[in-house]
């Protein structure tokens, strides 16, 4: 009875057992029935597989690494090549800049020269001038002093007088020819000090020189603007008006149309044509300037020059 219950007892036990056929299996999903050798084995086999699939992660990301470089690399080697092009222009106009600094410096030395030599020439030509007027005075003097010694074998004091006469007049044509070409040396020397000048700074110039009466300078330089064709009208206006207040009505009427014609709507446009008006009244045209004060008048009939216009068509009408 003992050995039965024994029996029974132990069957659940038996079932529960995994059959002895599998064991040892390296290669089942869940091996069983290992020896200590196996189980070391199957725990290097588990390493190793987990081995494999880090080190095939590592080779993908250094795939990629390694086509990123290349990339990169790719851009330097491009910008490397801009750099090398754009360092070899930048030296070109390094070079192109330091040539013209040079020609700008030897040109302006040049200049500079020549300015220094007309200088030279025109202080020399002043003090011959001033030796020979000097000279002709001393003569002319010591003449009269012995006119009356001589009138009765030489000359008569009439026809002194006219010798003399002569001979002044012939030293103003040869002073006036000298002053002439003194003007011109002047006038040359002016339009290189002015070549060089940035057109907006030489109409300032033009306009303190108008300003401060110094029509001879402000002419030169209005000129080289009109020639320039930098603003014209405005320039043309100011030499009309350097040539009314030096009394040379006809050209300043010249002046005034050149520039009304290239722009009426200017600032100084009252005074354009009121100068304009008596210009033609200096000329003896009335009928002329009486249209120019009217013009005044209608067009700008609460400006100043507006009420010198109707002084002035009032007076003569007087």
């Amino acid at each position: 009875m003992k050995k039965l219950l024994l029996l029974i007892s132990s069957l659940p036990l038996l079932a529960s057992e995994p059959s002895a056929f599998g064991a040892g299996d390296l290669e089942s999903k869940k091996p069983y029935g290992l020896t200590t050798a196996e189980k070391v084995i199957l725990s290097n086999k588990k390493d190793i597989k987990s081995l494999r699939k880090k080190l095939s992660g590592v080779k993908l990301q250094l795939e990629e690494l390694i086509d990123k470089n290349e990339g990169i690399k790719s851009v330097l080697e491009s910008v490397n090549s801009k750099i090398g092009k754009q360092s070899l222009e930048i030296s070109a106009i390094k070079t192109n800049f330091k040539a013209l600094k040079e020609q700008s410096i030897q040109r302006d030395e040049d200049i500079q020269k020549e300015i220094s030599q007309l200088k030279n020439y025109l202080d020399e030509n002043k003090k011959i001038q001033e030796d020979n007027y000097k000279k002709i005075k001393e003569v002319l003097s010591e003449l009269g002093s012995i006119i009356d010694t001589i009138n009765n074998t030489y000359l008569t004091k009439e026809e002194f007088a006219k010798e003399k006469e002569d001979i002044l007049k012939e030293y103003e044509k040869f002073n006036a020819s000298l002053l002439k070409k003194i003007e011109e040396i002047e006038k040359k020397i002016q339009s290189k000090k002015i070549k060089s000048i940035d057109s907006s700074q030489l109409l300032k110039q033009a306009v303190d020189d108008f300003r401060k009466d110094k029509y001879k300078d402000a002419a030169l330089k209005f000129e080289k603007l009109v020639k320039r064709n930098f603003k014209p009208a405005r320039c043309n206006y100011y030499l009309g008006e350097i040539a009314y207040y030096q009394d040379n009505f006809a050209k300043a009427i010249e002046y005034y149309k050149k520039s009304i014609s290239l722009y009426d709507k200017a600032s100084y446009i009252p005074t354009l044509l009121l100068h304009t008006g008596i210009s033609f009244d200096k000329l003896g045209k009335k009928s002329e300037a009486y249209k120019f004060y009217d013009a005044v008048m209608k067009g700008y009939p609460s400006s100043k020059e507006a009420k010198m216009a109707k002084k002035r068509r009032k007076n003569a009408n007087n």
